[in-house]
């Protein structure tokens, strides 16, 4: 029986060291590419969507402040992308 408990810890700790392997190999991995896109597009539909979606009366004010404020979501999105990425682009220049 001993042997059996024995045989069981090392099959775990051979799978916890695999599990370790494997968590490393994905933590070094470049969490961008340099063709990925940094801006994302906004379409006319996601446009219009978003303002048939949120504007009870939809005319051409509300649809230049909703595009003003997805244009902004999306430069703020690219900002974090571009900070979180800061450390891969200044080894590359």
């Amino acid at each position: 029986m001993k042997n059996i408990k024995v045989a069981l810890k090392l099959k775990k700790d051979k799978s916890n060291l695999i599990a370790s392997n494997i968590i490393a190999s994905l933590s070094s991995i470049k969490s961008y590419h340099r063709k990925d896109d940094l801006l994302t597009g906004i379409t006319f539909e996601d446009l219009i969507t978003t303002v048939q979606s949120n504007e009870p009366n939809p005319n051409s004010k509300a649809v230049l402040r909703v595009f003003n404020e997805m244009l902004s979501q999306v430069v703020a999105d690219a900002e974090h992308e571009l900070k979180t990425n800061m450390k891969n682009i200044l080894k590359e220049l």
